[in-house]
């Protein structure tokens, strides 16, 4: 995030134009040799709300968190860790590790036909010691390309397995039902930087068979709901995960089993622009007229406001352009006001 300047105008508030983001595989992890870095919650966190609701221009502010983990993900070669050989049409892997703590990794496979990245399956001792490698049958449509505001798909997929319980082997079969939603839109603030993002409303259905004399035996069946903040540049930048329920989790959760937090990457573009230093503000026949010079890397600009002469806040957003000019033409009944422009990529 680049704080461009802060300015105290004696009148007003700013009217600008709004804008949607569209999140493209060119936006996502796909090219080995990439690789992002992500605090963690080590427990349960409470999420007070923090996830927003439906709709947009709305702006969230995740520069404050958990840091008690750090999951790193890597873009590597189907052939890491020696398991490619059973996602043959894979194309490549995302390596997910918890620094630290060498068996928590775990590898996701994908490919990237026209229609999105395509997930193939997954291998992590996480879900079995005993049989960690969980092709998906038949693999699913992971992230479509491109992703807009309102999109919803659902995928629908099996994998198999082998779980212990007293002391005896079973095979296991989970039947994984995913609704995906697009819900919500504006920006994303996380300690790797600032930008447009989606807000993807995730809800996952588990049902859990075991092989019981010669039958599929149903045992359970367990929800969860996630959302993903997709960002441009970042792919995924910040995720909520509710618990493991026996029913559908609602939209305002109030505790979340997972949160995390991008503060690195290497993805191209991702930089955080660069600041502008210049703002200025002319009142003219009842009219505030804001403009500053354009920063390097920018793709556009958010302006806000406070009353706060300290500049603590709190800032209410004002609106997002891809100019570098604003007019407020709103100009009655108030007497002072302090502004910030935030660039965004």
């Amino acid at each position: 995030m680049q704080l461009l300047t802060a300015i105290l105008l004696q009148l007003g508030i700013v009217a600008s134009a709004l804008s949607q983001v569209a999140i493209t595989r060119e936006d996502m992890f796909t090219e080995i040799g990439l690789y992002s870095r992500s605090w963690g919650s080590g427990s349960d966190w409470p999420t007070g709300g923090i996830m927003g609701s439906p709709g947009g221009p709305q702006v969230w502010d995740f520069s404050e968190g958990p840091q008690d983990r750090i999951a790193r993900m890597d873009v590597v070669s189907v052939s890491d860790g020696g398991h490619g050989g059973d996602f043959a049409a894979a194309e490549w892997a995302e390596r997910l590790s918890l620094e630290g703590r060498h068996d928590s990794t775990g590898w996701f496979y994908y490919s990237g036909p026209a229609e999105g990245l395509v997930n193939h399956g997954l291998y992590s001792e996480l879900i079995s010691v005993y049989d960690p490698s969980c092709p998906f049958e038949p693999p699913v449509l992971a992230w479509p390309d491109p992703m807009n505001y309102g999109d919803t798909w659902q995928t629908s997929t099996t994998f198999y397995t082998i779980v212990e319980y007293g002391a005896t082997y079973y095979d296991a079969r989970v039947d994984h039902v995913i609704d995906n939603h697009i819900d919500a839109w504006g920006s994303l603030i996380v300690p790797q930087g600032e930008g447009l993002c989606l807000r993807l409303n995730r809800v996952t259905q588990m049902d859990f068979y075991v092989w019981i004399l010669f039958n599929w035996v149903y045992v359970g069946t367990n929800y969860d709901r996630a959302y993903y903040w997709l960002t441009e540049n970042r792919g995924s930048a910040a995720s909520l995960h509710s618990e493991a329920q026996e029913a559908i989790p609602p939209e305002d959760f109030a505790v979340a089993s997972g949160f995390t937090r991008m503060f690195e990457t290497n993805h191209p573009g991702a930089v955080p622009p660069a600041a502008v230093d210049d703002l200025q503000v002319e009142l003219a026949l009842g009219e505030a007229l804001l403009n500053w010079s354009a920063s390097e890397g920018a793709v556009e600009y958010r302006v806000e406001y406070s009353a706060d002469a300290y500049f603590e806040g709190p800032w209410q957003d004002l609106g997002i352009t891809s100019g570098t000019t604003m007019t407020d033409d709103t100009v009655n009944g108030v007497l002072e006001r302090y502004y910030r422009v935030i660039a965004l990529n």
